[in-house]
This record gives C-alpha cells, sequence and structure tokens, in this order.
C-alpha cells in the first residue's frame, strides 16, 4: 500500500473496495462500481417478533397454552401494563387469558375496564384505539378513573364475517401505541383466531362454568362476575 492509500498486489491495482476488478489490456486491474453489500436485517422499533410468535405456536400443547402464549407476546413486546383475550359469549364475554406487566393478575380496576371495553367490541365489530381515555367517547369516565389506565388498544377477532374474540391492551401513560404496534397486533388477533375456534368448541353451549376452569380465569374475574 502507497502513501495514497491504493492497494498493490503482484503488478494488479486495484482500489481497496469491496467493487469486483475488471481486466484492462494492460495486465491490470481496475475496480468498477458494484452494488453495496447487503445492510443486516433490522428489527423495526416498536415492531411485536410476529416472526418468531409463529415459530413459539409451532410447539404448543393447546390452545389455551397458544391464547396465552399470544398474550404475553403482545404485553411484552409493547410493553403494555396488562392485557387480556376473550371470547364472545352469550352476555358477558369469557376471559381466555389475562394478565400484568409483571405475568401476574391485572388489578380488579383493570380487569373491570377491559371487561366493558371487550364487550362493545365484540358486540358492534368496531376496533378501539383511545389514545387518551380521558378524551374518547367510547369509554366510560368510571373506568377511566377506577383503572387509572390512560391509553387503550382493543381489537376484534373475526372468522367468516363475525366477531368470535378480542383482545385487549392498555397502559397508564397517554399515546403508549404507536401506529405499528396497532398494526402488529391485529395480525396477532388474526394468527389466535384458530385457537379461539377450539376454545369455544371445548367449552360447548352453555357450559360457563366448565369453561372457566379449563381456560383457568383469574380469580379476580371470577369474583366479578358473581357480583
Amino acid at each position: 500500500m502507497d502513501s495514497h492509500g491504493d492497494l498493490h498486489v503482484a503488478g494488479v491495482e486495484a482500489e481497496a473496495t469491496t467493487a469486483h476488478p475488471r481486466w484492462t489490456t494492460s495486465g491490470t486491474a481496475r475496480a468498477v462500481d458494484a452494488p453495496p453489500p447487503a445492510k443486516p436485517r433490522r428489527e423495526v422499533r416498536g415492531a411485536i417478533p410476529v416472526g418468531r410468535l409463529a415459530d413459539a405456536l409451532a410447539a404448543v400443547e393447546g390452545p389455551t397454552q397458544a391464547v396465552r402464549l399470544v398474550l404475553d407476546f403482545a404485553v411484552e413486546a409493547t410493553r403494555a401494563h396488562c392485557g387480556a383475550i376473550a371470547l364472545k359469549r352469550e352476555g358477558d364475554p369469557e376471559v381466555a387469558a389475562s394478565r400484568d406487566a409483571e405475568g401476574g393478575a391485572p388489578t380488579r380496576e383493570w380487569l373491570l375496564a377491559a371487561d366493558a371495553m371487550l364487550a362493545e367490541v365484540l358486540q358492534d365489530g368496531r376496533a378501539l384505539n383511545a389514545r387518551d381515555m380521558m378524551q374518547s367517547r367510547r369509554v366510560t369516565w368510571d373506568a377511566a378513573v377506577a383503572s387509572a389506565l390512560r391509553s387503550v388498544v382493543c381489537l376484534p377477532m373475526g372468522l367468516g364475517g363475525r366477531v368470535i374474540g378480542g383482545v385487549f391492551l392498555a397502559k397508564q401513560e397517554v399515546d403508549g401505541f404507536s401506529e405499528r404496534h396497532v398494526h402488529d397486533l391485529s395480525v396477532l388477533a388474526a394468527m389466535a383466531v384458530p385457537f379461539v375456534v377450539q376454545l369455544q368448541r371445548l367449552g360447548g353451549p352453555g357450559n360457563g362454568h366448565a369453561f372457566a376452569e379449563l381456560l383457568g380465569e383469574a380469580p379476580a374475574m371470577a369474583e366479578l362476575r358473581a357480583l
């Protein structure tokens, strides 16, 4: 290498780049433009690792575990304070899985807020994306104040033109979910549909008590339904 930084090897002259050499009549090689090397694939900030979830779902032992796994990915990737997945039933929605940010049971107030918003979304089939619950016309003042939650995403799960379930996530800060979060959550909701269908079949018509025991519904939610 000379003082100009050019590389010389056995009479071959080329730039010290990744470009491919082109031979000339003088026996030397000169670099020609080549496509830049592919950049490493980066995970989009705020994106939910849908691919990793698909791999994990392939190894689950049943629909109950699958639904809980979908919720785990959703809560942890979005850093939500609480989340739930519910199945549409006659009357109140049936909560198939629920958790807080630490993986424990949500508080009573959070469950009440989730139950109310899931019931509405399951009824009318319209997604709810409230950047600030205190300013949303679709969220009751009591639910917003009591739960101390501020931003919420609640999406329906559809099959054959009908709503069969829904996913709920909420945070205690305003504007807590990005547009990418909402997009990826809709993908997760679609991925969970086959497992939701299986859970509905396991429950059987009018077998709410056995269905709740099968799903391992949070004790706090069972207490709420007894009110």
